[in-house]
């Protein structure tokens, strides 16, 4: 689901599109059930966890650590009861990811745990990746963009939090589900939030899921 994801952003994008042949498929687990399964407890066949690899040269940084590891797949997860946390260590704060790309390019994601399997796409697109769990992260989004020299974002989130929070609410700030009213960065309209907004079936929890993938302009 992530890859036709990654083939609908580069469509929007008018860029060219990937050919599936050019990554070598992985299965990494044929026992994961996810997190549905988790709550529902009912007897399910398990799933397939698939990575599409291509050989490249990446480091990645969980929660500004200072520790930077050289791949994007942590396999020691797999024998763990999150398995699909293999994919970037799982749910973090601030996830950092540095790619050979060499363009100048700098993508913030702000995500929740759908974006895990998307990242990987990426790395040829942009010399840096970074993504933002707000569920986490308590920072200024707007001046992360400013000292980190954003060129692009990409919001990935579940339609739960689309429903309750609204685009405007994930593409301005941290949403205060408390009370209903999402915590803005700045005043305005809600047409500071303009972009393109495109629909892809992600892979997760144990079974294809509808989200929402939303690019914006860097300059909130």
């Amino acid at each position: 689901g992530a890859f036709y994801a990654y083939t609908v952003w580069k469509e929007k994008q008018g860029q060219k599109m990937p050919l599936r042949e050019n990554y070598k498929e992985v299965c990494l687990s044929d026992s994961f059930t996810g997190t549905l399964y988790a709550k529902v407890n009912v007897p399910m066949k398990p799933d397939q966890i698939i990575a599409f690899i291509k050989p490249e040269e990446v480091k990645v940084r969980l929660d500004m650590s200072g520790e930077w590891k050289d791949s994007l797949y942590f396999e020691e997860r797999l024998s763990t009861r999150d398995q699909y946390a293999v994919f970037c260590d799982g749910n973090h704060a601030v996830t950092e990811i540095e790619t050979s790309a060499n363009n100048g390019k700098n993508l913030l994601v702000i995500k929740d745990s759908y974006a895990h399997c998307l990242a990987p796409f990426f790395t040829a697109d942009f010399e840096k990746i970074t993504m933002l769990d707000l569920r986490y992260y308590n920072g200024s989004i707007k001046s992360y963009i400013e000292e980190h020299q954003i060129t692009d974002i990409l919001v990935v989130r579940d339609c739960a939090a689309w429903r309750t929070a609204g685009v405007p609410a994930l593409c301005a700030g941290r949403p205060n589900y408390d009370n209903g009213n999402p915590r803005r960065l700045r005043q305005g309209s809600d047409s500071q939030c303009s972009g393109a907004q495109v629909g892809a079936d992600v892979h997760h929890s144990g079974g294809v899921w509808r989200s929402l993938l939303r690019l914006l302009p860097a300059l909130l």
